[in-house]
């Protein structure tokens, strides 16, 4: 009897993710300061990045690639 694996993918909360943050440096990007920038991404297009994590048990891989796209902005 096989036993399968749960797994979760991270590319559209990626896409998604880098999509928000692009569209805030386009509409932003050059008239804001690199605080309010940051803060807005944090602040309002971060869940969409963490949105349903709680409910996967992520390996150290995903931990260290959802760390690599957040220092990336931030």
């Amino acid at each position: 009897m096989l036993i399968g694996v749960f797994r979760c993918s991270l590319d559209a909360a990626k896409r998604g993710f880098h999509r928000t943050a692009n569209s805030i440096f386009g509409k932003v990007g050059r008239f804001a300061s690199d605080e309010v920038v940051i803060q807005l991404i944090s602040s309002k297009h971060m869940i969409i990045l963490l949105y349903g994590f709680e409910a996967c048990a992520l390996t150290k891989a995903d931990i260290k690639l959802l760390d690599f796209v957040l220092n990336k902005f931030l």
